[in-house]
């Protein structure tokens, strides 16, 4: 994380960061909205794993606040993932 932090100026404005890592399990396809109707299918699952750490930003010192791991956590990834991804 140390190397992260000093490859990576935070803006002044920013006093915390909240990194998310989810992980994707077996999902099912269900209907989800389209231009005109609900034809289009979305991989869902309700058997992902969430892990979230919060931490306070202060130059480039950096203290956690909080961090956990959901199980069990619904998740669903659609649109352009490429795109979200690079």
């Amino acid at each position: 994380m140390a190397s992260l932090l000093e490859a990576t100026p935070h803006p002044a404005w920013c006093h915390g960061r909240l990194e998310v890592h989810a992980r994707r399990t077996q999902a099912g396809l269900l209907r989800g909205p389209g231009v005109a109707d609900m034809g289009v299918r979305v991989p869902e699952t309700l058997q992902a794993t969430v892990q979230v750490r919060l931490s306070a930003l202060a130059g480039r010192e950096e203290r956690p606040i909080f961090e956990g791991t959901g199980h069990s956590a619904g998740l669903q990834v659609a649109g352009d993932i490429a795109r979200l991804f690079s």
